[in-house]
Parts: C-alpha cells; structure tokens; sequence
C-alpha cells in the first residue's frame, strides 16, 4: 500500500532561497521550529518579498502521524521538541496568522472593503493598546494597517471585546472560516523541494 502525499508552500525571506536549495531542509537539531508548510497565500505571507517554493510532502496531510496542536503565538521549539520527544513526524495547526485574507479582517472589524485605509478604525498593537488617534504615528499605522491587514495577526486583536487567542479552534474558524491549516515537518526525510512556485 503507498501512502499518498500532498503539495504545500514553504515561504523563504529574502536572501534564505540560495541557502534553502543547496542544503534543503533541516531536521529540529539545526531547525528547532521545525519545517512550517501551508497554502499558497500562507507561504507567500511568510515570505514577504522573498520566494516560495513548493514542498512535496511524503505522507497523507490528514493521516497519522500528524498531531493536532494549536497555533503558536510566536516560538514552536517546546512543542516541536515535545513532539520530536514523542516520535511524532509532524504537527498540523489551523493557522490563525498567515492567509487571512484582507476582506475576512475587515468583515470582523464591520467594515467593507470599499472604505480604503479608513477600514480599519482603530489598529491594535501587540500588547492589545491603541496608539493614539492625534499622532501622525497612528495615521500612518492605520494606513499600513489597511493596506497590509492581511499580514496582521487577527488573534492579537479584539473584536467586540472578544480576545481571538482564547477562543478554540473550532470557533476561531466559525468567525474566520477562511482560516486554513498549516503543518509543522519535524522529519526532513518527508520533504521534497520541487522548486520555486
């Protein structure tokens, strides 16, 4: 029997392409966030300016050896380290970050997307304040927030006094259902680098 595999994206800053294809990818002793694949607008996302490659994974996306976890505000090492502790090969996550499309943000804020940079009243730094309405700091960010919202994490705002990092992910994905699921490679023997997207 041959386990069937699938293609995802794999997002690459500028400057890491040359690098990723001469030495491929790493397992979690060199690459401790292990390997993170997702959809197309996922991996482009991630790379901003740079490249994305499409990745052949070697086993079935929905199949056994993924564990479920949840989406990691910012370092993976303790969960892929426990993983890797657990001969797990990979982790699957519904990615709450990266392919959010502007209009979905917009739709949770209550606004369409035909206001332009006025859509998104009142940005949300990181530790969830707001910056000031009459500095020029806050027009020039609520501008770059309409224009990039889609590169903005939702789960470090909140809507309607909701705080998007607390929900689960069943309903995360009831008010974002164009959230989708990304993957965590701990094993590089599962990857294969086709070549730039």
């Amino acid at each position: 029997m041959t386990t069937q595999g699938f293609i995802a994206y794999h997002g690459v800053a500028k400057g890491g392409a040359r690098d990723l294809l001469k030495t491929g990818f790493s397992g979690p002793r060199q690459a401790p966030h292990g390997i993170h694949l997702g959809g197309l607008e996922q991996a482009r996302m991630r790379a901003g300016g740079g490249v994305v490659f499409a990745v052949e994974v070697l086993v079935d996306a929905g199949g056994a050896p993924f564990r479920r976890v949840r989406d990691q505000v910012g370092d993976w090492r303790a969960t892929v380290a426990r993983a890797v502790r657990a001969g797990v090969p990979g982790l699957v996550y519904l990615n709450r970050y990266e392919g959010i499309p502007t209009a979905a943000i917009l739709r949770l804020h209550g606004h369409d997307q035909d206001h332009g940079h006025e859509a998104i009243s009142s940005p949300m730094r990181g530790d969830g304040s707001t910056p000031d309405p009459s500095s020029s700091q806050h027009a020039s960010s609520q501008h770059a927030s309409s224009q990039h919202a889609s590169s903005q994490p939702l789960s470090t705002r909140r809507l309607s006094g909701v705080d998007l990092d607390s929900l689960s992910d069943h309903a995360f994905l009831r008010l974002v259902p164009e959230a989708r699921d990304s993957w965590v490679i701990l094993d590089p023997a599962l990857v294969r680098i086709i070549g730039p997207a």
